[in-house]
């Protein structure tokens, strides 16, 4: 293929402010979607950053449009057009697996914060930890927080290997990023008063963990795709390990 030129916008693209490549997925001659490397500095490329962030403030997302971008054949990934589909495709599901990490590690460290806030905040002449409401919300948060852990370090796993299993990614980015905030609204409990005024860590993360249920589908999203995947993935023997 010749040099090729593309005309479009897209919102909430991370790393989109700051990255010097960005991926394109485009139309191409063929009829199909093709995938490019394109320059941030390439001419027509503007890119802008949000005035406010809701959470993920130090890593705020972009607004990319393109404006009679000009690439040469050479910024074709894979040398072919209308790969970009399976591109796109990979490309989300190592998202999600990204997103679903992300989760578990979110909630590790709100977990921590909040038992070592019970550990150390009194009431009543005891800590916090040694009343039995706040011992449930901890102890269920960490049941919840290994199952997560597990369920996403088998789909990595799995994606090493070569086979990256698309609905149980999909069922592990929807259950961690949902126990994520889970956790984290937990976590705020206990903390009390510092959970909503200072400057601790905790209400920061609280804001953070909400963008992951939006991040790389919407936990809605996930839902109904499992939902539809049913028939198939119950069928199937050995169900904890399709793909």
């Amino acid at each position: 293929m010749a040099a090729t030129s593309s005309t479009g916008r897209s919102a909430y693209i991370t790393n989109g402010g700051w990255a010097d490549v960005l991926v394109v997925f485009a139309r191409t001659e063929d009829g199909g979607v093709s995938s490019f490397l394109v320059d941030r500095d390439t001419p027509g490329v503007q890119t802008r950053l949000p005035e406010l962030m809701n959470g993920h403030a130090e890593g705020p997302v972009a607004e990319v449009s393109l404006r009679g971008v000009r690439v040469d054949a050479d910024r074709l990934i894979g040398g072919a057009e209308g790969l970009g589909m399976t591109h796109a495709m990979r490309g989300i599901n190592q998202a999600r697996t990204h997103v679903a990490a992300t989760a578990v590690g979110q909630a590790t460290r709100l977990l921590t914060e909040a038992a070592r806030h019970a550990g150390e905040r009194e009431q009543f002449g005891q800590p916090l930890a040694e009343f039995g409401a706040v011992q449930a919300m901890l102890g269920r948060s960490y049941a919840e927080l290994e199952a997560g852990r597990s369920m996403i370090l088998d789909c990595a796993r799995e994606f090493d290997a070569g086979t990256p299993p698309r609905h149980r990614i999909s069922a592990a980015k929807l259950y961690c990023t949902e126990m994520a905030s889970v956790v984290a609204d937990r976590a705020v409990q206990v903390l009390g008063g510092a959970g909503i005024v200072g400057e601790h860590p905790v209400p920061r993360m609280w804001r953070d963990v909400r963008a992951l249920r939006i991040y790389e589908g919407a936990s809605q999203i996930h839902e109904r795709n499992l939902a539809r995947a049913l028939p198939t993935l119950l069928s199937t023997p050995q169900t904890a390990r399709v793909g």
